[in-house]
This record gives structure tokens, C-alpha cells and sequence, in this order.
């Protein structure tokens, strides 16, 4: 009997290791390495995740996944992959900004164009419908539901569903208001991205970096972030590494700095709007490495330097 169990055993792993190559390896996240695709598992219960091959009408049944942001990736780009509207992606992320992607970080991915909602004691699929002014029986239909019943707690992919996305108040950075930034029709208040919107981030704001460098090889214009008064703009010359560099001064203590450009549209002295083309980017100054053509760009506060981030 013993003998008989062991050469069972024996066979097994054998089988085993002849197998093992075969089956996909797993990170320490239990998913397949390499891929930026996993579960989400949560208090509301397992949620699916569509296959990003099929159209969204053979999408039924999918409802909301969570995907890793890889260095490279954009809202747009992610939204392409997944046949979805860039909105959709904003909306279920609570966005205000498609600029707040973050390499490492992990946002919510539904399988069609539309909103999730958690069901609450007292809802009803008409009322989940008149929220996000969809329709009550695409709800049922991608949730696959029979009936009217809804249990509380639940997850539900709303389709064409619509909700706003809240966004900073008027005036406002960081939590902060500044007097120097009123809203006006060429300033509605926080930052815009200071180049095209395609281009990547390739350096973050860290110790020793006090930055965010943004790069796009084919030299796309750059923009002033909010409106104020040009106090530099340099045309030529190494300027501390920054080279060919502008600097507006935005009001209250709050500047932004604008390095390495190719080109400089700006003078001291000059007045320019949020949006308004100040230069191009380029390679001047200090620049090496992977990170070639693009903006060094910095904002100061009062003197210290701040994550720009958390001004757009």
C-alpha cells in the first residue's frame, strides 16, 4: 500500500514539472506578469474584467477592472486600448484632469462607455437611470439582471450613463486661493498643461528634481499655464542649465518657469494669457539622456519650489 502511494506521488510530480512551464507565471499580485490588467477585488465584491479584443455590443455582462498606469501611457492612449471615450475614464475616476495619471498608480475601467454606481437602500433601476439620464433596461441588459430586483451593496455598469466631474473652485490651487489668479475668460482659474497634450511625462517632481520634465519629439509649442507678466525670457545662453528659459510671474508670490526651449516668443515686460504660446520646445542647456527634446517646467511659491501637479 505505502509503495503503491509513493510511485502515485512519484508520477504526479513528475507530471507536474513536465506541466509547469506551461502554466502563466504570477507576480505577487496574482496576475500574469507583464500584463497592467487585473481583478479588482473589493468590499462591494469581484468585480469582471471585459476582453479588451471584443466590441463593446459583445461586451455584456463585463463590468468594472482596475488597470496599472505604465510609464508612457496617457488617458487617451488607455481609453484607445479599451475602445472607450476619454470622458468615460474621467468620470469613473473622479478626474478633473486627464493630466493626473500617475505611472504606478491604478484607475477604474468599465467595460462599456457609461458610469458605475453602487447601489444604495431605497434605489431602483428607473432612478439609477434618471441619475446618469441613461436607460433602465441597458442597465438590466449589461448587468444581466432579471427583472427589477437590485441588491444593496452591488456594483452596477450604467451604459451611456452621464455624471459631473468635480473640479477644483474658481481661483483655487492646492487648496489655496490666490488673489493674483482671478477667473476670466482667458484664466478660469488652476493651470493648463504647458504643452501638447500628447506629450509624455518623463521625470516627476522628487528630491533633486524639483520639476516636471514633459518631452514630444517633433517640438510642439508651449503654452503659459495661467496668465501674468513675463520677468525672463531668455533668447540664447546656458542660464544656469535651464537655456533658452522664460519665467511668468503669476501674481501673490506664484511663478512659473518654462527651460531648454528652441525657441522664445515672449519679452520681459510683456502680459500674456492662460494658453497664449510662449515658445517651443527644445534641447538647449542643460539636457542628456533618454530625455532629450522637452520643457523643464517648475513652479515657485514665494520662493520654494512646488509639485506641479498639484496645480492643474
Amino acid at each position: 500500500m505505502v509503495r503503491r502511494l509513493v510511485q502515485r506521488c512519484m508520477a504526479f510530480c513528475a507530471v507536474f514539472a513536465l506541466l509547469t512551464p506551461l502554466l502563466p507565471v504570477m507576480d505577487t499580485r496574482g496576475k500574469e506578469a507583464g500584463s497592467t490588467v487585473d481583478a479588482l477585488t473589493m468590499a462591494d465584491g469581484f468585480l469582471l474584467k471585459p476582453s479588451i479584443a471584443t466590441a463593446q455590443s459583445d461586451r455584456v455582462g463585463g463590468g468594472v477592472f482596475a488597470y496599472t498606469v505604465e510609464p508612457g501611457d496617457t488617458l487617451s492612449t488607455i481609453a484607445e486600448a479599451f475602445d472607450l471615450k476619454k470622458e468615460t475614464l474621467l468620470m469613473e475616476n473622479d478626474m478633473d484632469n486627464a493630466n493626473r495619471l500617475r505611472v504606478g498608480s491604478t484607475i477604474r475601467v468599465l467595460a462599456v462607455d457609461g458610469v458605475s454606481h453602487k447601489v444604495a437602500k431605497g434605489d431602483t433601476l428607473g432612478s439609477i437611470a434618471k441619475k446618469y439620464t441613461a436607460d433602465a433596461e441597458a442597465i438590466r441588459r449589461q448587468n444581466k439582471l432579471e427583472g427589477d430586483a437590485i441588491s444593496v451593496g452591488a456594483v452596477l455598469v450604467v451604459p451611456g450613463g452621464k455624471k459631473a466631474v468635480v473640479r477644483p473652485a474658481v481661483g483655487s490651487f492646492g487648496g489655496r486661493t490666490y488673489a493674483g489668479l482671478k477667473a476670466s475668460a482667458s484664466n478660469p482659474g488652476r493651470f493648463i498643461f504647458p504643452t501638447d497634450r500628447s506629450a509624455r511625462i518623463t521625470q516627476m517632481f522628487r528630491a533633486g528634481h524639483y520639476a516636471l520634465d514633459i518631452a514630444k519629439s517633433d517640438r510642439p509649442p508651449i503654452y503659459a499655464a495661467a496668465a501674468g507678466v513675463v520677468i525672463q525670457a531668455e533668447k540664447s545662453g546656458w542660464n544656469g542649465g535651464y537655456g533658452n528659459v522664460i519665467i511668468i510671474d503669476h501674481g501673490n508670490g506664484l511663478k512659473t518657469l518654462y527651460g531648454h526651449n528652441s525657441e522664445v516668443y515672449v519679452g520681459v515686460g510683456q502680459t500674456v494669457n492662460q494658453g497664449d504660446a510662449i515658445a517651443r520646445m527644445g534641447r538647449t542647456g542643460r539636457v542628456y539622456g533618454r530625455t532629450g527634446i522637452h520643457v523643464h517646467f517648475e513652479v515657485i511659491l514665494n520662493g520654494a519650489k512646488q509639485n506641479p501637479l498639484n496645480f492643474f
